[in-house]
C-alpha cells in the first residue's frame, strides 16, 4: 500500500501497521475478500478507500501522529522494511531513486529474495543489498548533503545492504536508518550522515562487565586515610 496523507502527515504504510488498520477496516470482510484485498484490483481499491476513511475518523485524536505517523521498527521489521520507506520517501520528495544491483538474468538470485522461510511477505523487491542514487549539493565544511538545484547534478551512490540495518524511526518527512556502521538521516531537504553507535548485544555485555571489573577493584583497593583497616 503507498503511503496516505491525512491531515497535512504522510504516512507510511509499514506491514504491520497494515495489517492492524485492516484488521479493523476490513473486521466484516470474508477470508477471500481479505485476500483480495492484498492483490490490485476494485477489491484492494475498496480497502485502502476503508483504510483512509479509518486514519480520517482518528485523526482529530491527540495521539494520532504517535499511533499512526511515527514509526519504530527494529531488528527483522526493519531490515524487511528499509527498501519500502525509502521507495516511498524517494516518490514523497521527487528524487532520487532506488537501483536493483542483481543480475536481470540470474533467476534464482532474485527468487531467493522472496524466501525468508515463510515469515513475511513481498521481501526484499530489489534483494537484500540495492543502491539508492540521489541527487547531491556538497556544503563546505559539513558531513549534509543536499540536493544540487542546477543541473546536472551530483549523484549519491548510497549502497544499502538491508542485512546491516537494525532501526527505522520518525516519520515519513525526517526520519533515521540506523545500521552497523553508519546512522543516514532524512527529511525533505536531503540526507546527511552520522556515526553509528550499533554495538552487539556480546559487546555491550563485555562493556558492562570490564566496567563492574573496575568498581570492584576500586572498593578492594585500601582507603589511603585509613590504611584499609577497621
Amino acid at each position: 500500500m503507498a503511503y496516505y496523507t491525512i491531515k497535512g502527515h504522510p504516512i507510511f504504510f509499514h506491514n504491520r501497521l497494515q495489517r492492524e488498520l485492516e484488521d479493523i477496516a476490513l473486521k466484516d470482510w470474508s477470508a477471500l475478500d481479505r485476500i483480495g484485498a492484498r492483490i490490485k484490483g476494485a477489491t484492494a481499491d475498496k480497502a485502502d478507500i476503508l483504510v483512509a476513511q479509518l486514519l480520517e475518523n482518528r485523526s482529530a485524536s491527540t495521539d494520532f501522529y504517535k499511533d499512526y505517523v511515527y514509526f519504530d521498527l527494529t531488528k527483522d521489521e526493519a531490515k524487511f522494511e528499509v527498501w519500502y520507506l525509502l521507495y516511498d520517501y524517494c516518490h514523497l520528495c521527487g528524487y532520487g531513486e532506488l537501483v536493483d544491483l542483481r543480475m536481470r538474468d540470474s533467476t534464482d538470485e532474485i527468487l531467493a529474495d522472496y524466501d525468508w522461510k515463510g515469515r513475511y511477505e513481498n521481501l526484499f523487491p530489489m534483494g537484500e543489498t540495492f543502491e539508492l542514487h540521489f541527487p547531491i549539493q556538497p556544503r563546505k565544511k559539513q558531513y549534509t548533503w543536499f540536493r544540487k538545484k542546477s543541473t546536472p547534478p551530483y549523484i549519491l551512490q548510497l549502497q544499502i545492504n538491508a542485512s546491516d540495518i537494525y532501526r527505522l524511526c520518525g516519520d515519513l518527512t525526517n526520519f533515521t536508518i540506523q545500521s552497523k556502521s553508519q546512522v543516514i538521516r532524512f527529511n525533505k531537504r536531503g540526507i546527511s550522515f552520522e556515526q553509528s553507535f550499533y554495538k552487539p548485544v556480546s559487546s555491550a555485555n563485555e562493556d558492562i562487565m570490564a566496567v563492574l571489573d573496575d568498581e570492584l577493584k576500586r572498593l578492594k583497593k585500601p582507603d589511603s586515610r585509613g590504611g584499609g583497616k577497621n
